[in-house]
């Protein structure tokens, strides 16, 4: 059939005899994913309430199963603390923060670490290299050539 007889046929240019129109073939996007979105693993109060120790950081929290191994950690403020504790993570909510120094505790903002160190990843580890030659590496380009 001839586009002329498409056309005379009321159906688009989009459209062939036998075919699948255009318009439902091209696969359609779902919305917008953020590059740049910052994850966080949370653990509110009342969970740190019941923690045993009074020293909170994201290696003991990992360690006793209440957050993934791999991420930031960012306490929030469900629940009530009634006792003191010293608490480090990445990222803390203003309420969870009050109620913390309200306690008496100490809170401890922590770095995000590097792109890939969350998941154990060392710069070199893919060309066999260790952690210790990395570093003896990393210091050679920082000492001025004479």
């Amino acid at each position: 059939m001839a586009r002329e007889a498409l056309a005379a046929a009321g159906r688009s240019a989009g459209f062939g005899p036998g075919e699948f129109p255009l318009a439902q073939r091209i696969p359609k996007l779902k919305g917008f994913k953020n590059p740049f979105r910052v994850e966080y693993n949370v653990i509110n109060l009342d969970t740190l309430q019941e923690f045993d120790g009074e020293i909170v950081s994201p290696e003991t929290l990992r360690a006793r199963g209440l957050v993934h191994k791999h991420g930031l950690v960012k306490v929030l403020g469900r629940g009530e603390l009634s006792r003191r504790l010293d608490v480090s993570a990445h990222a803390f909510s203003k309420s969870a923060q009050a109620a913390i120094e309200g306690a008496g505790g100490r809170i401890t903002v922590l770095a995000p670490a590097e792109h890939g160190a969350a998941w154990g990843w060392v710069p070199g580890a893919c060309f066999g290299l260790g952690t210790t030659a990395v570093q003896a590496v990393a210091g050679l380009l920082q000492k001025p050539v004479s």
